[in-house]
């Protein structure tokens, strides 16, 4: 089926981008014995659909019998592909068309609201022992949806039981039902302790389980988990500046493809320090991208003759486009502040001279994936041949 959009994440985006409600509606056609999924503005009475027999169009016709206005019309589906999941519509984001005000509306938005909306669950699974108003039930299993990591100002607020943005946060989202336990949101505090909550839909702890020391075998965990799930790659580039002191120790600017080899080693040699999971290891908890991305590694590649700086991710599922924005963003901060910086001033001899490799530099910077890179060389080859004609 692909991406699942959800009805619930088509009304979050039409509320929030066009301030307007939706409903959905369900029509079956006599006919072909088939059932079609209309959106509308919420509350319009709807009496019947049309479908021209091509598939191309809807006609939606009130009880008296007038045809309604397309404004009013929001979306339909292509072919019956809309499924029924704990007992709320879910469609098929490559068969969904959704418009307003006649201009259709870009899916690319859905798909991220739907993965905010109905993430999907940790492999986390615990035990606990979840008190309520003092009184402690007996050890239940616990599926943790989401971890969160508190500072003790949060930390201390859900442990008091008073309402909390973080689990207000979190009620916002739908994860599946569960049959032979409990499931909910594990927040960890400063220290590496944390708190099990089954919220129940309250915006406070309204079941909780203290698990001190927590962090550290959560984090094992999910970090062998992802590496066993890691069987996604991808590139981006960067170009090179090699540099070297003169004899006047001026800073200049050199051709560094002669000494290619020499800097590749010593990258790969840096890369070690930073252990298996390389630059993804200092993630932050506001990158979106980074409970995807396993590892990020640097390294140097020659592409179309021309020597540049490439970071290697590894990735349990492939990125959407905001998250390689993200990630491009990260990867733009290491190399200017972080890793980059720290690389550029370690010194490869070579030849008996000393050179300096820089992944970021003010002037010539940019950061491209393969395809991009690929798409560039295309249009740069169609401009030639351009360039060609124009002399015939």
């Amino acid at each position: 089926m692909g991406n699942r959009i959800h009805l619930k994440t088509i009304e979050s985006f039409y509320r929030e981008k066009f301030g307007v409600e939706i409903e959905a509606k369900s029509f079956d056609n006599n006919k072909t014995g088939e059932t079609y999924d209309a959106i509308y503005k919420k509350g319009l009475d709807v009496a019947f659909v049309y479908k021209m027999d091509d598939g191309s169009r809807f006609f939606s016709v009130d009880s008296d019998g007038k045809i309604i206005d397309g404004e009013n019309i929001y979306g339909y589906v292509n072919a019956p592909v809309s499924t029924k999941e704990n007992g709320t519509l879910v469609f098929s984001e490559q068969d969904l068309v959704l418009h307003y005000e006649y201009e259709i509306q870009d899916n690319e938005e859905l798909i991220k609201r739907e993965a905010e909306l109905f993430p999907e669950r940790t492999p986390i699974v615990l035990n606990g022992m979840f008190t309520r108003n003092g009184t402690t039930g007996a050890v239940t299993t616990f599926y943790v949806d989401e971890i969160v990591h508190a500072n003790e100002e949060q930390f201390d607020e859900i442990c008091r039981g008073d309402d909390s943005e973080i689990l207000k946060q979190y009620n916002e989202k739908t994860y599946d039902p569960i049959t032979d336990g409990v499931h909910g949101i594990l927040v960890i505090g400063p220290k590496g302790d944390g708190v099990m909550v089954d919220t129940s839909g309250y915006d406070y702890a309204r079941y909780m389980s203290y698990a001190p020391k927590i962090e550290m075998p959560v984090n094992y965990i999910l970090e062998q988990n992802m590496k066993r799930d890691a069987i996604y790659e991808m590139k981006v580039y960067v170009p090179l500046k090699v540099t070297r002191y003169d004899e006047d120790f001026e800073e200049e600017e050199i051709d560094g493809e002669p000494y290619m080899r020499d800097i590749r080693e010593r990258v790969r040699e840096f890369n070690r320090e930073d252990g298996e999971r390389g630059l993804a290891e200092y993630y932050s908890k506001d990158n979106i991208s980074r409970n995807k991305v396993y590892s990020i590694r640097p390294d140097v590649e020659r592409v179309r003759d021309v020597m540049m700086g490439v970071a290697v991710i590894k990735m349990t599922k492939p990125l959407t486009e905001p998250e390689i924005e993200d990630l491009k963003d990260y990867l733009t901060g290491q190399f200017a502040d972080g890793w980059g910086e720290s690389f550029e001033q370690r010194a490869i001899e070579v030849s008996g001279r000393e050179i300096y490799v820089h992944y970021w530099d003010s002037h010539e910077y940019y950061i491209k994936t393969e395809e991009e890179m690929e798409q560039d060389f295309e249009q740069e080859q169609g401009m030639q041949g351009m360039g060609g004609m124009s002399g015939m």
